[in-house]
């Protein structure tokens, strides 16, 4: 049976090619052809960290510069199968959910299998998880964890590990698989950008601004009534 691949889909498909796992580096090469560049914001400050929590992993911190007080701070973990991608991968997302809306982002650039075999990469997310709990600008109760693909399992596998190990309270989690289906490229209302692609990247943008907002509220909206409810599973952690 041949692989069927929706139209709206193929462009993405036919750019990524053929990847021959069997030579992983160079199949993270070719992973790394399809990052973008972001364009300079001054309104948003960029800080690398090394936590020394999981061994050294590094984090990348995004903030806007004006910030109004303490909020909300999302933990973004990027996408690749657990053996591609990096922190670079969704940089230009990351800056785009910080202007969308206003929240402290943290990526981490998770170590990778199959040389660092589970649970690896899922400990330097809960490191890094932990360390955004502490940030000065974030409310320890306002905390988001949100991935896509393959951090999308992270998500949730950060989730079941905070709630087993005595972790920091998630407030929300989102498991997003469709923010770069794009040609991989953040820039969702782009060249690249097709239908499906811009729903989900719309969606989840607009449900995070809505979340983001919890930081200046007293309880956390009903989603269950929100018309920016996205079609992909989310769950909010009590």
């Amino acid at each position: 049976m041949g692989l069927y691949i929706h139209s709206d889909l193929k462009g993405a498909w036919e750019a990524l090619g053929p990847m021959n796992f069997d030579d992983l580096d160079g199949a993270r090469r070719e992973a790394r052809a399809f990052l973008e560049v972001p364009e300079p914001d001054a309104g948003i400050v960029v800080e690398d960290t090394l936590i020394s929590d999981s061994g050294g992993v590094r984090v990348r911190r995004y903030q806007p510069r004006a910030l109004g007080g303490q909020g909300a701070g999302i933990l973004w973990i990027h996408g690749g199968g657990y053996m591609l991608g990096s922190v670079d991968q969704n940089d230009a997302w990351c800056r785009f959910m910080v202007r969308e809306t206003g929240a402290v982002v943290a990526a981490p650039d998770y170590r990778l299998a199959p040389e660092n075999p589970y649970p690896a990469g899922l400990e330097d997310c809960f490191a890094a998880l932990s360390w955004l709990s502490h940030d000065e600008e974030v409310r320890p109760d306002r905390l988001i964890v949100a991935g896509n693909s393959a951090g999308g399992g992270l998500t949730l596998a950060v989730a079941l590990w905070a709630r087993d190990h005595k972790g920091p309270a998630i407030a929300f989690q989102m498991r997003h698989r469709a923010v770069q289906l794009a040609g991989l490229s953040p820039d969702v209302h782009g060249q690249h950008g097709h239908p499906l692609a811009r729903l989900c990247a719309d969606g989840a943008v607009e449900l995070l601004a809505e979340l983001a907002d919890l930081g200046r509220r007293s309880s956390p909206p009903d989603l269950r009534r929100s018309r920016r409810r996205p079609p992909w599973p989310c769950t909010r952690c009590l």
